[in-house]
C-alpha cells in the first residue's frame, strides 16, 4: 500500500511540475501537502487553479488512484495563482467540489486537510477543508 502511494506521489509531482512549465515559464512551484481525515478513502482528487475545468486534458490537474483515510499526500502547486479549486470522488463515487465561488486561498499554505463534519438535516454528509 505504501509502495502505490508512494509511485502516486512521484507521478503527481512529475505531472505538476511539468504543468508548470507549460502553463507559465516562470511559475514557481511550492509543496502543499493533503491530508485524508474524512473517514472514507478518496478515489480520486483534482486540484487545478480555480476556474478550471476538472476532468479535462490539462495536466495542471492532479489525480491520484486513492487516498485512505488519515493518509497524506505531497504534491507541488504553481504559486502564480492564489485561488484554486478542490474535487474529491469517494470509493463509492460520491464526490464533493470546492470551484468556483468556494474556491479557497493556498498562498502561504502549506497543507489541506479534508475533514468530515457529520450530517446535515436532511442527511446528507457535510465535507469541509482547512487551510493551514
Amino acid at each position: 500500500m505504501f509502495r502505490n502511494l508512494k509511485v502516486l506521489q512521484i507521478i503527481l509531482v512529475a505531472a505538476v511540475f511539468v504543468a508548470g512549465f507549460i502553463n507559465t515559464a516562470e511559475a514557481k512551484n511550492n509543496p502543499i501537502q493533503i491530508q485524508n481525515d474524512t473517514g472514507y478513502t478518496i478515489k480520486n482528487l483534482y486540484f487545478a487553479p480555480k476556474g478550471s475545468s476538472f476532468g479535462n486534458d490539462r495536466i495542471a490537474d492532479a489525480e491520484i488512484s486513492a487516498l485512505n483515510d488519515g493518509e497524506t499526500l505531497s504534491l507541488l502547486y504553481d504559486d502564480s495563482y492564489d485561488k484554486y479549486s478542490l474535487k474529491i470522488v469517494f470509493n463509492n463515487g460520491a464526490a464533493r467540489v470546492w470551484n468556483k465561488n468556494s474556491s479557497f486561498d493556498v498562498s502561504g499554505a502549506y497543507k489541506i486537510t479534508i475533514v468530515s463534519n457529520g450530517t446535515n438535516s436532511r442527511g446528507i454528509e457535510v465535507f469541509s477543508i482547512r487551510v493551514n
